[in-house]
């Protein structure tokens, strides 16, 4: 099967209940705002998220891109039988770009907590 090269956006979700809009949440379904104005019913906003679901998902980022810039930066890793072994170039560059995904995701998610207040 061929791969697109698009890739689909996430789109707030709106809900209109009584003619007042009201944005969910993606992961929850939490209400994340509620009266919205028309651009906001538009769908002309970035939030997807509650800002709970966005604290949790920023702890979450922030222990992988600790535990991965820590592995990049000992340039070696332990085994499973405890042994230390030396990391390859590309296993390091594969770190490094997962380091630069975990930065982007981290970005965003401080962006949707900017919503917020």
């Amino acid at each position: 099967m061929k791969k697109s090269k698009y890739l689909l956006a996430k789109q707030p979700i709106i809900k209109f209940n009584g003619g007042l809009g009201a944005i969910l949440c993606h992961e929850c379904g939490v209400i994340a705002k509620q009266n919205l104005s028309e651009d906001e019913c538009q769908g002309k906003v970035n939030l997807l998220y509650c800002k709970d679901c966005c604290n949790q998902q920023l702890q979450s980022l922030n222990k992988q891109l600790l535990l991965r810039q820590n592995m990049y930066n000992d340039h070696r890793r332990h085994n499973i039988r405890g042994k230390w072994v030396q990391v390859s170039f590309v296993d390091r560059m594969k770190l490094f770009h997962s380091i630069e995904l975990i930065n982007k995701n981290i970005t965003f998610f401080e962006q949707q907590l900017n919503f917020h207040v």
